[in-house]
């Protein structure tokens, strides 16, 4: 997970990425008749929990798990639990790790979805060519996700 973070040679997704792919989803997609909801599942939810700005808007909720570290079991359950959260929602807005990447492809992909993925990200995302490029070049190093497993979803029709 922090293989990412630590390394310099990769660029993680920072909160500015986010905020302009959560806009351009709600801009996108948001009418009088359907309203987007974000679900943000992450392996680093301290992360995201004191971004509030961005990730506790009215639209956002966050798929939290409790965690027992004495339960083998527990992570993986967890795990398991975002990769089927992610393969339910229409769009996915990816930070660039593996795992999101599965969850968009076999989900969101699968089914015509929009997929974003940051323009620094695509190289190594190896994205599909009908994914949505954002502008992720403004992220800095300490703003960055702690994680490459931060994967933001969009669901449309709630």
């Amino acid at each position: 997970r922090g293989d990412k973070v630590k390394n310099k040679q990769y660029q993680t997704a920072g909160v500015d990425y986010f905020e302009r792919a959560m806009e351009y989803i709600r801009a996108k997609y948001n009418d009088p008749g359907r309203q987007v909801h974000f679900l943000v599942t992450s392996d680093s939810m301290p992360w995201v929990q004191k971004r509030r700005h961005v990730f506790g808007a009215g639209d956002v909720s966050l798929v939290e798990h409790s965690f027992d570290p004495a339960d083998p079991y527990d992570a993986f359950d967890s795990s398991t639990t975002d990769l089927a959260v992610l393969m339910q929602c229409d769009h996915i807005i990816l930070s660039g790790g593996g795992f999101g990447f599965w969850g968009a492809f076999l989900g969101a992909h699968r089914r015509g979805g929009e997929i974003i993925v940051g323009e620094s990200q695509e190289k190594t995302m190896n994205s599909m060519e009908t994914w949505t490029n954002i502008d992720d070049s403004t992220t800095k190093r300490d703003d960055a996700a702690p994680s490459d497993d931060t994967g933001f979803a969009a669901v449309v029709d709630l």
